[in-house]
């Protein structure tokens, strides 16, 4: 009775360390040998050791695998999505497609998924995979979750079609980076302006406010002429010490104002290292909206 009752407990301890053992975090390869799958194993266990020493830990990996796939702006009607790789997978996600595109891809209206191009509408683009090929190909679509007519695909960015139909040029953004690529594109340039002291310029920004509370980032430099060799870093306000020369420059909803007073711009060193006042000279403006709301 004694053996029996020990052998009884072996075998339910051993069952319930299997159990446990399956209860634990599927690793790959996790013997770190060639003998993940041993020729010793039961045919029996093969789909279940590949499933947990193989598929599964890599299908974590793969989830979220996109490499150098960003969607950037092209024109006011086209997107541009660089060569890259990626992974499309179905909705339930049992399934996934490994896809590269050596050269870029250029998505214009024709590839938006359902209806029509619709005014002050964001929009998202998706890498789709359904195609019996290596390459992917790519959608517009109104939805943010899943494009319509599409199995396997991964959303990769959005943009904006501003009130007259065109992309907005600073609201184009890639879903995998870690920045916004409108981040590096300045939507208003006034390029290099003559300027003359105490004289108002006002310049027409056409940026596009969606929100209320987007405001307009600005930045502005001087140089002293078309040839000119110093260039500085205007504020939007600078000052001498008794406040006589003054740098201003503010906008509205349709343009970007700026202007000095008196002298000139204000001070810069010069190559000889002396303070000199920057009169006249060029400017010039580069603004961009900063949404708060998107």
């Amino acid at each position: 009775m004694k053996r029996l009752f020990s052998l009884l407990f072996l075998f339910i301890f051993f069952t319930l360390s299997a159990l446990y053992a399956d209860l634990a975090t599927n690793e790959f390869r996790e013997d770190g040998t060639e003998s993940t799958i041993a020729g010793t194993e039961s045919p029996s266990d093969i789909d279940t050791l590949s499933y947990q020493n193989i598929v599964d830990p890599l299908q974590r990996l793969l989830d979220g695998y996109v490499k150098d796939v960003e969607v950037r702006y092209a024109s006011s009607s086209t997107i541009t999505v660089t060569a890259g790789e990626i992974i499309c997978e179905n909705t339930a996600g049992t399934n996934k497609r490994m896809r590269e595109n050596t050269s870029n891809l250029t998505l214009t209206w024709s590839d938006i998924d359902t209806g029509a191009e619709a005014n002050s509408t964001k929009y998202y683009i998706f890498a789709v995979a359904d195609a019996d090929a290596s390459t992917y190909t790519g959608k517009i679509s109104a939805s943010s979750t899943s494009p319509s007519g599409a199995t396997y695909y991964k959303l990769i960015g959005s943009f904006y079609n501003n009130a007259s139909g065109n992309i907005e040029p600073t609201m184009v953004s890639s879903s995998h980076l870690n920045y916004d690529t409108a981040e590096s594109y300045w939507g208003y340039d006034t390029g290099w302006t003559s300027t003359s002291n105490n004289t108002l310029y006002t310049k027409a920004h056409g940026l596009t406010f969606i929100h209320p509370a987007d405001i307009v980032e600005i930045i502005a430099y001087w140089r002293t002429s078309s040839a000119g060799s110093t260039i500085i870093n205007l504020g939007l306000k600078e000052e001498n010490d008794d406040g006589a020369y003054h740098t201003t420059i503010a906008y509205d909803a349709t343009n970007i104002y700026f202007r000095n007073r008196n002298a000139g711009w204000g001070y810069y060193i010069n190559s000889a290292g002396a303070y000199t006042i920057a009169s006249g000279g060029e400017v010039r403006i580069l603004a961009r909206i900063i949404p708060v709301d998107f």
